[in-house]
């Protein structure tokens, strides 16, 4: 990335990237360096709090947390992982769907495989743009999809919405708040 006087004139992701080498990579890999999230600069801060602390300090909060999950599978088969966790939170709150999903796309495989288990609506994934697009900024993606997922509800006046991530080593979680605009 080149600074001039405060101006970014260009960007990280996938400049320096070799068609030749693609075009050559071992055909029997699903996922390689060049189908998965580029790493990406980030930042992102939320603030959690009680119920009686926000009446307390008469804050209108911006959502609700109403439940969360984790799921496990084998580290190898990690991308998989996100629609267990994603069905664990559902049972919580005894429904099969909701109105959107904010899944960080590590890999496409991830968001597809999510898609394809559960029978979710492409239309109601990550309208604006998911790790593949945006970056993964390690150690704020989870806040990121959190805030994307709180941003896509306000905006388009949804109700129920769940925010998913692969974690390390075949894990994921996920979390599921109400729009509270």
């Amino acid at each position: 990335m080149q600074v001039d006087k405060s101006v970014i004139d260009s960007d990280e992701i996938y400049k320096n990237y070799n068609i030749d080498k693609i075009c050559n990579l071992n055909s029997e890999s699903i996922i390689t360096n060049y189908n998965i999230a580029p790493f990406a600069d980030g930042a992102c801060a939320l603030v959690l709090m009680s119920e009686q602390k926000l009446k307390e300090l008469d804050i209108n909060p911006i959502a609700e947390i109403i439940t969360y999950d984790n799921a496990s599978v084998y580290p190898d088969e990690f991308p998989f992982s996100i629609p267990y966790s994603i069905e664990k939170c559902l049972k919580k709150i005894n429904k099969s769907f909701i109105d959107y999903y904010e899944i960080n796309e590590l890999s496409a495989l991830s968001v597809i495989f999510a898609m394809k288990k559960l029978n979710i609506d492409l239309s109601n994934i990550n309208i604006n743009g998911g790790a593949l697009s945006l970056g993964h900024p390690t150690a704020v993606s989870g806040s990121r999809i959190v805030m994307s997922l709180i941003t896509v509800l306000k905006n388009y006046d949804m109700k129920l919405g769940c925010a998913s991530i692969n974690n390390y080593l075949g894990s994921s979680t996920s979390i599921i708040v109400e729009n509270a605009y």
